[in-house]
């Protein structure tokens, strides 16, 4: 039996499961097809076969890219086969690896970023739980933009802010933030990391502004916070 048909028989029998993890031969896939929403669902989802039809478009301009993303296996109007990856960075984060390890992702991922935007490619939400880490290679799923070369080095500078967001926003020392943002640095073209450090002087007064309230801040306002602290003290 080929992967291929293993596929048509995992989706005869998981119909309704947007996201299905398998085995085949040893090795680990996702598969991924249009949402069958039900009642109330299909007035709130109406549009999931489109939106799926989106999405493997998207894919595959990704491939045509070179982008770093899981191996696609299989990718047509009905399904979306890739090879597991690895876990996310979120969960590596969380896990009991010696924070030298920690680094080591960290500094995979920023790389991974800067090369990423080199090509000329946007992620639109690089949050590190939308990367993924396996044996040295980090990769990326759940592109939320196509790249516009009208609005690029915005976009870039989105993506830059984002990701160094979700570092302050996890389990993070400052050290690894800081390390973190200077491996970014090294690597990212600097006219992006210029735009970024604009745009956080700029909008500096909402830091001020939402000060007083830290101490009611949970994960994500407390990242807020971090991104802010640490641009405004280390950087500019």
């Amino acid at each position: 039996m080929t992967l291929a048909d293993y596929v048509e028989t995992l989706q005869a029998e998981h119909r309704m499961e947007r996201v299905y993890s398998f085995q085949f031969e040893g090795k680990s896939y996702w598969l991924k097809q249009p949402e069958h929403p039900k009642g109330i669902q299909r007035l709130l989802k109406p549009f999931s076969r489109a939106a799926f039809k989106r999405e493997i478009q998207r894919i595959k301009l990704l491939i045509f890219q070179k982008a770093p993303i899981p191996p696609v296996k299989i990718i047509n109007s009905r399904c979306l086969v890739m090879e597991d990856a690895g876990r996310t960075v979120r969960s590596w984060l969380e896990s009991d690896i010696t924070d030298e390890q920690k680094q080591r992702i960290l500094d995979d991922c920023a790389k991974t970023l800067a090369n990423l935007h080199a090509r000329n490619i946007v992620h639109g939400r690089p949050l590190l739980k939308d990367i993924l880490w396996q044996n040295g290679k980090a990769s990326f799923i759940d592109f939320e933009v196509a790249s516009r070369s009208r609005k690029l080095a915005q976009q870039k500078t989105r993506d830059a802010l984002l990701f160094i967001y979700g570092v302050c926003r996890e389990r993070t020392t400052p050290a690894q933030i800081q390390r973190t943002i200077n491996t970014f640095i090294h690597y990212e073209d600097s006219r992006v990391w210029h735009y970024a450090l604009s745009l956080v002087k700029k909008h500096r007064i909402l830091y001020y502004v939402l000060l007083p309230f830290k101490s009611l801040a949970k994960t994500d306002l407390l990242g807020f916070y971090v991104l802010f602290e640490t641009l405004l003290t280390k950087f500019l």
